[in-house]
């Protein structure tokens, strides 16, 4: 059985679960698929983030962060293929 490495701030817990231990995680979503974001921050045992959406008027999309994520790590989770918005 192949035991999973650990990489410094984060480690493996066990059934494929990650463990944040020293770092800062900060998972935030876009509007594609916002249940998503929600499931992997869940999963990973972390709050979902808040940011700000908008759209411009030439359908451009504006995405704020709200909190302090200085220092963290931080995956905004939204898809690049299309449709992307």
């Amino acid at each position: 059985m192949r035991t999973p490495a650990r990489t410094e701030g984060h480690g493996w817990t066990g059934a494929g679960r990650i463990s944040v231990m020293s770092r800062d995680l900060r998972i935030f979503t876009g509007s594609a698929h916002p249940a998503l974001g929600e499931s992997i921050a869940r999963f990973l045992d972390v709050p979902l983030g808040r940011a700000h959406l908008a759209r411009f008027s030439d359908g451009e999309v504006w995405f704020q962060i709200q909190d302090n994520v200085r220092g963290a790590d931080v995956f905004v989770v939204q898809p690049t293929s299309p449709p992307v918005n």
